[in-house]
């Protein structure tokens, strides 16, 4: 039994950050794609317009660089910190707009941009659950792999 729960643990966390680096290389390549218009998008946004040509390539580039780090087992741990925290950064936007926009775009990539912001909320809440998710096993992985001899204390 402990044998299946080490196996869950490092494959559950390998499987999520494969999850991730999926729907982040997906919405980068749509945000390069449509970059003129992403870019527009943000110059229309009275809080952030001024940098808006820094967050139309930084967006992008730190979605494929966190999947970088999803990738390799050496670095999937901060990988799944940076998922999460760009995540609920990302839904905290979404509730923000929500509340206070008056014309509501999205520009998040493909048929994301699809939901509706409500819908989009949920969607990412679930996102940040698993991210949760896989920073525990991620976690619970490396503490089962760890090998750390008994040390005497006299």
């Amino acid at each position: 039994m402990k044998k299946l729960n080490k196996i869950i643990s490092k494959e559950g966390a390998v499987l999520i950050s494969y999850l991730f680096i999926i729907l982040f290389i997906y919405t980068a390549s749509d945000k390069l794609w449509n970059y003129t218009d992403f870019k527009e998008f943000f110059m229309t946004l009275d809080v952030i317009h001024s940098f808006g040509q820094y967050l139309a390539w930084g967006i992008p580039a730190l979605e494929i660089l966190i999947s970088l780090c999803l990738l390799f087992p050496v670095s999937r741990l901060p990988g799944l910190y940076a998922t999460f925290g760009l995540m609920s950064l990302f839904t905290m936007y979404l509730i923000y707009m929500r509340f206070t926009a008056k014309v509501l775009p999205c520009h998040c990539g493909g048929v994301i941009s699809e939901l509706s912001w409500t819908q989009h909320i949920w969607f990412n809440i679930a996102l940040i659950l698993l991210a949760s998710a896989g920073i525990y096993l991620e976690l619970k992985s490396a503490k089962n792999l760890a090998i750390v001899p008994a040390q005497k204390t006299t």
